[in-house]
């Protein structure tokens, strides 16, 4: 599964957090594909996209969790999202109305 986890670093954690980050993306924990690890502006301050099952995303989130409080959400692919929406009522009706 694709994932996106939002971490809001812990107030003088910062550089234990981006020290583990830098690790996680040298040496990535077998069975999690990091993407992307990118800063952003707003309630978080980061925002990791990458893949992995259930279990592993869990790990991953275990490991940041001394550092940052995260909200990890499943994420699909656009196309592949609306081709499984296709067949949805509502997603055909809300069509018609554009």
């Amino acid at each position: 599964m694709q994932f996106l986890s939002l971490l809001k670093v812990q107030s003088g954690k910062q550089e234990q957090c981006l020290e583990m980050l830098k690790k996680i993306k040298e040496k990535p924990i077998e069975g999690i594909t990091i993407n992307q690890i990118m800063f952003c502006l707003g309630k978080y301050d980061l925002v990791i996209i990458g893949e992995a099952d259930e279990v592993k995303t869990l790990e991953l989130s275990a490991r940041l969790t001394l550092y940052a409080s995260m909200e990890t959400l499943t994420i699909i692919p656009f196309d592949k999202g609306i081709e499984m929406l296709k067949d949805i009522y509502w997603f055909k009706h809300e069509e018609e109305m554009i």
